[in-house]
């Protein structure tokens, strides 16, 4: 998914669900013009994979995600392939309110890193890294999703 404009904005209300899955070794989510945003508002799953192993999630200035009503945060290692929910490795609980962003800006190297994590969560805020991740999934279930594809 390339998002090619300054500011893109992807908005998603209740119940919605949004699936990128890629195959890339520069990222499944490009955003390089700056502050594009995913506004998660009560949506039940946005779920980014990248099935090409080692490889980062997202190559991005400044692209960040927020969301509220949130209830976990899952993660797989960058095993690459189809994700099994039951491989998850990592859940960050989520205390109504998520948002990070990814790309430190001007340096290609960090635009797959993790610059800052803002929730009520200690263990979320101190230990989400996004780089580490070849899939995520930001969701209000209690448990990971299937994707229905």
């Amino acid at each position: 998914m390339k998002l090619q404009e300054f500011g893109t904005q992807i908005n998603m209300d209740k119940s919605s669900e949004l699936y990128i899955d890629g195959n890339s070794e520069r990222g499944v989510v490009e955003s390089i013009y700056e502050y594009a945003s995913f506004n998660l508002y009560n949506s039940k799953n946005l779920s980014i994979a990248n099935h090409m192993p080692n490889q980062g999630l997202f190559r991005g200035d400044r692209t960040f995600i927020r969301g509220t009503g949130l209830r976990n945060v899952f993660t797989w290692d960058q095993i690459g392939g189809d994700y099994p929910i039951e491989e998850s490795t990592n859940k960050f609980p989520v205390t109504e309110t998520f948002s990070t962003y990814v790309g430190l800006g001007g340096n290609s190297k960090d635009n797959n890193t993790t610059a800052e994590v803002f929730g009520r969560d200690n263990f979320t805020r101190d230990n989400f890294q996004i780089n580490q991740y070849g899939k995520i999934q930001f969701t209000s279930e209690k448990k990971p999703i299937e994707n229905q594809n």
